[in-house]
């Protein structure tokens, strides 16, 4: 859908006045023309008068549409997935719920799992909510809820976070599906760990019961410890997405987040049947243009009158 729109509306009423006056004056002349050629029959005249007139009140009409700043409205569907991945900032708000191990064996993958947890949020587009829990072998906080750069401290504090007992993958993952479903937006599940599971509900019955929410799971993978093999066959096995850091990754591991950071949006918008938004673009025409051509209407005017 398009429209038309003003950036200087508050001319609007003198654009309207002077277009009014002009046209009221080009109809008294048009009639007093036709009063005078009924008493002094003239030929020829009523073409080139005719002409004349309306070329000065064209130039009128366009000088006053160039006080105005003319510009045009877009309006469009656009799939969501191409929203999605150019970074519009419209996009239907999507919640993240996002939890990060801070169990022992972190420890020597603090710094991985900081850049991993950096990159997803960094990525995520403004329209999205961000919310941060621990998990070891229990549940806790919120640590963070807010925009995503809001939680970007969160990487910050690992350090200090790091070294309870125990690693309950499984039931970190239920649990952010629990908090996700009392939102009400359409939502994403996130879990930074090094995948070492050892404790609590199996992770595959909380991939089953995320596959059946249609609720996207997100593992961030940090380090190399050898227990992650078992979760990776079971993430892969039921369509998580997954970014992984082994020491010296780097820009590839940053790159990696980022990438499940936008899958995971739009899969999330997917889930809740929103796969269409409406983008809106406004074009500013330029009042330049019209004001050169006003000028040459009056110049034609004139040219006309000499006729």
């Amino acid at each position: 859908m398009t429209s038309l729109v003003f950036s200087r509306p508050e001319l609007l009423p003198v654009a309207v006045i002077a277009s009014g006056a002009g046209l009221s004056a080009f109809a008294r002349a048009l009639r007093a023309r036709r009063r005078l050629d009924g008493l002094y029959p003239a030929r020829g005249w009523r073409g080139w008068w005719l002409a004349g007139n309306a070329a000065r009140l064209a130039a009128l009409l366009l000088l006053s549409l160039a006080a105005l700043g003319p510009g045009l409205v877009v309006e469009k569907r656009v799939p969501v997935e191409q929203a999605v991945l150019l970074g519009e900032s419209r996009t239907p708000a999507v919640e993240h719920v996002v939890m990060v191990d801070v169990s022992k064996s972190m420890a020597g993958h603090v710094d991985q799992a900081a850049g991993l947890l950096r990159a997803y949020l960094s990525a995520l587009p403004g329209s999205a909510r961000v919310v941060v829990f621990a998990f070891a072998g229990n549940v806790s906080g919120p640590l963070c809820s807010g925009a995503p750069g809001d939680c970007l401290r969160v990487a910050d504090e690992l350090p200090r976070l790091v070294g309870e007992r125990y690693t309950a993958i499984g039931d970190a993952l239920l649990a952010a599906l629990s908090y996700g479903r009392a939102s009400g937006l359409p939502v994403a599940a996130v879990v930074v760990t090094d995948g070492a599971n050892n404790h609590g509900s199996p992770v595959g019955d909380a991939l089953r019961a995320a596959r059946a929410a249609k609720v996207p799971v997100v593992f961030l993978l940090a380090g190399g410890d050898p227990r992650a093999a078992k979760l990776l066959e079971e993430a892969r096995r039921y369509g998580a997405l997954i970014a992984y850091s082994a020491p010296g990754a780097g820009e590839a591991a940053a790159a990696a987040a980022r990438r499940a950071a936008a899958e995971a949006e739009l899969a999330a918008l997917k889930s809740r049947g929103e796969a269409f938004i409406t983008v809106r673009s406004v074009s500013q025409l330029p009042s330049s243009a019209a004001a050169l051509a006003a000028a040459l209407l009056a110049a034609a005017s004139r040219l006309l009158d000499g006729a």
